[in-house]
């Protein structure tokens, strides 16, 4: 947010550009700046222009995959890699109960540093919430 661009004078420039590269995709933009938000050294900003400058592929399906893929290498951590890689298993309008679907990720040794499911479901919450606020899902859970 305001936070991010104001903390050099040069983000905001630098964010036009990162914008520039979304190409005007919608899904793009959200992502993007999703994974953008919290960034805020010069360093973060340049290195996403070059990946987004290095990912431009011709055909639309080609440029939304680098742009996701950007979003997803900067997850914060495996869990939530693997969280996730786990729901792209199931078809794209499948929809999984929340409190289901963490209890899938317990049984796979997703959560597996919790030994009680009450309290890998915390993690799982958390971990749903998150990639929701990241646009991977939109109604993949309730």
């Amino acid at each position: 947010g305001d936070e991010t661009l104001n903390s050099h004078p040069d983000i905001p420039n630098l964010a036009k550009q990162v914008a520039e590269r979304c190409g005007g995709l919608p899904l793009a933009l959200i992502t993007i700046g999703r994974a953008m938000a919290c960034k805020t050294t010069l360093g973060e900003w340049k290195y996403a222009i070059e990946m987004l400058k290095r990912c431009t592929l011709p055909k639309m399906e080609n440029e939304v995959f680098p742009l996701l893929k950007f979003s997803y290498d900067n997850l914060p951590d495996a869990t939530m890699k693997s969280c996730l890689l786990y729901c792209c298993l199931h078809p794209e309008d499948y929809c999984i109960p929340k409190k289901r679907l963490v209890e899938y990720w317990f049984c796979e040794g997703l959560l597996n540093q919790f030994d009680r499911i009450s309290d890998a479901q915390m993690q799982g919450d958390y971990i749903v919430n998150s990639l929701l606020m990241l646009v991977y899902w939109k109604e993949v859970v309730k």
